[in-house]
């Protein structure tokens, strides 16, 4: 969208889009939904959480994804992999 509709934008979004994803996200996986046990299905136990890496694999997208090299940022995996380790060490508190 921003690309091709850049008016829809907001304007300071290359600054509030982390927030925002990461809002989004703990809404949808909100402790007990489906979403949330699937996330949590992603890793067995909290001592494997850094073994456990989860990977955006988006060639387009070096962002929120891998990108097309591997080299991407990969803040939608990471702030998904966030999540998944609070919620383990909420459950284990």
């Amino acid at each position: 969208v921003q690309q091709t509709k850049p008016h829809l934008v907001r304007g300071d979004w290359g600054q509030a889009k982390l927030e925002v994803m990461r809002e989004a996200l703990e809404v949808k996986f909100a402790r007990g939904s489906p979403a949330w046990r699937l996330l949590r299905s992603t890793c067995s136990s909290e001592s494997e959480a850094g073994l456990c890496r989860l990977i955006e694999y988006s060639p387009r997208d070096a962002f929120w994804g891998n990108g097309f090299d591997g080299r991407g940022l990969n803040w939608l995996g990471t702030m998904l992999m966030e999540i998944r380790d609070q919620a383990a060490s909420d459950d284990e508190a």
